[in-house]
């Protein structure tokens, strides 16, 4: 009797602890997964912090660019405000031509070839590429834009204008620092 009691108790116990074990398996199944999602959501906030980094360094090609840019619309500020003082009193088409006309200027420079389009470039083309690591999840959005929409919406202001007609040309010319822009206008995330 005492075999047989060990034999029902085994054939009971069985099911049981395959029960166990298959549920102990899939417990870990998730908890892998989630770890591995963990790993692979900071490595996409590493990567956007790169991007921060090399924006905030003045020793890269996009640190100088952004300097550059800051330079002229500082040693500008005079002019530039009255500019808006004199575009809020002029009929839309006037004021936008005399907006162009005053940012066309700070682009070509004083010699019509020194100003800002190379630099205005370079900020084009690193928010173009921070745009492609968001949309392929290699960056990450929320934090992208947490750090660039108001830089973005900023620099959609002052040349707006120069980016639609270099699309003329090129059609997704400055599509990044629009996608940028327009979180840092909407203030959303």
């Amino acid at each position: 009797m005492a075999q047989h009691e060990k034999q029902s108790m085994t054939t009971h116990l069985l099911p049981w602890l395959e029960l166990a074990v298959k549920v102990g398996a899939i417990f870990a199944g998730v908890f892998a997964i989630v770890q591995y999602l963990d790993s692979r959501q900071d490595t996409r906030v590493e990567k956007t912090l790169s991007y921060v980094t090399a924006f905030g360094d003045a020793n890269t090609s996009i640190g100088r660019a952004r300097d550059q840019i800051r330079e002229v619309l500082w040693s500008n500020e005079k002019q530039i405000s009255v500019l808006q003082h004199a575009i809020s009193t002029l009929p839309p088409g006037e004021a936008a031509m005399l907006r162009r006309r005053f940012v066309q200027g700070l682009i070509e420079g004083p010699d019509g070839r020194s100003g800002l389009r190379e630099p205005l470039d370079d900020v084009i083309v690193f928010f173009d590429t921070l745009l492609i690591c968001t949309e392929h999840s290699l960056c990450d959005r929320r934090s992208a834009e947490a750090f660039f929409s108001e830089y973005a919406a900023e620099f959609w202001r002052n040349f707006e204008q120069f980016i639609s007609d270099r699309r003329q040309r090129t059609s997704d010319y400055g599509v990044g620092i629009e996608a940028f822009a327009k979180q840092g206008a909407d203030g959303s995330e």
